[in-house]
């Protein structure tokens, strides 16, 4: 009987221990993580497409430019208690958002122009 008890898998709480919380306040947590990120991705990643990567980045440190948001996003749902598979749904959330902020913004500037 101890045997069960020492092979049952332990339960992570999070580096910083906040597993414990609410479901409510890790969904909470999940959706604003998603949409600042989003808006990170966003801010981050639209100048750079259009203007141009600035000299100060070098090639080897280019994806770092279009990564960190995504990164930034995993890692605080990770610290927080998130489980891997609601991190990943969130990153992929996370780029769907980009590519809608992303269609929003070429329509506006679009609609401006013309």
């Amino acid at each position: 009987m101890n045997g069960n008890i020492t092979n049952q898998e332990k339960q992570y709480y999070g580096l910083l221990g906040l597993d414990r919380l609410p479901r409510v306040v890790k969904i909470i947590n999940l959706c604003v993580s998603v949409t600042i990120g989003s808006g990170l991705a966003f801010i981050s990643w639209f100048d750079h497409i259009y203007d141009g990567v600035p000299s100060y980045i070098s090639l080897p440190f280019l994806p770092l430019v279009f990564a960190w948001p995504l990164c930034a996003v995993l890692l605080w749902l990770r610290l927080t208690g998130i489980r891997w598979f609601w991190c990943l749904i969130a990153s992929a959330v996370l780029l769907v958002g980009y590519c809608m902020l992303h269609i929003l913004g070429v329509l506006i500037a679009g609609f401006l122009a013309g």
